[in-house]
């Protein structure tokens, strides 16, 4: 029987199925693991095992994802919009609420992207020369 709060539940077939948060889209929705062990102790550890996985991989500094990374893993048919408020942009970059306004504003007047109401829309072109800016800032050219 499974215990509260592990998300080990038992399937009509007998084999048992662990859920955990794999990752979050760009609007900020989970996106679920599933593992499946033949008893409830395998499960547990496939689960504990996918979840170390997970944890490691959010353990990088948040600023270490950018929206080229946005852009290249969330792009549909060359376009990227982005849903999120700037305070949870802020969180998930590392920077600060006023650095992310500043940025927006400038990369609007710079047409590196398009507000659409609350969203921020990048396309193709758009996201070859923002990244061609953040390159040449950071140095990496």
């Amino acid at each position: 029987m499974a215990r509260r709060g592990e998300n080990i539940y038992e399937r009509k077939d007998g084999r048992f199925e662990g859920r955990y948060i794999k990752d979050y889209d760009i609007n900020g929705k989970a996106i679920i693991g599933y593992i499946y062990g033949r008893s409830y102790k395998e499960a547990k550890e496939k689960l504990a095992f996918a979840k170390a996985r997970v944890e490691h991989e959010r353990s990088k500094p948040p600023s270490e994802m950018y929206i080229s990374e946005w852009f290249e893993k969330y792009n549909k048919n060359d376009i990227l919009c982005i849903g999120e408020s700037r305070q949870n942009l802020a969180d998930e970059t590392g920077l600060c609420l006023k650095s992310i306004s500043r940025a927006i504003k400038k990369f609007q007047a710079e047409q590196l992207i398009v507000k659409k109401g609350n969203q921020i829309c990048i396309d193709r072109k758009q996201y070859e020369r923002l990244k061609r800016t953040v390159d040449e800032k950071i140095g990496n050219v």
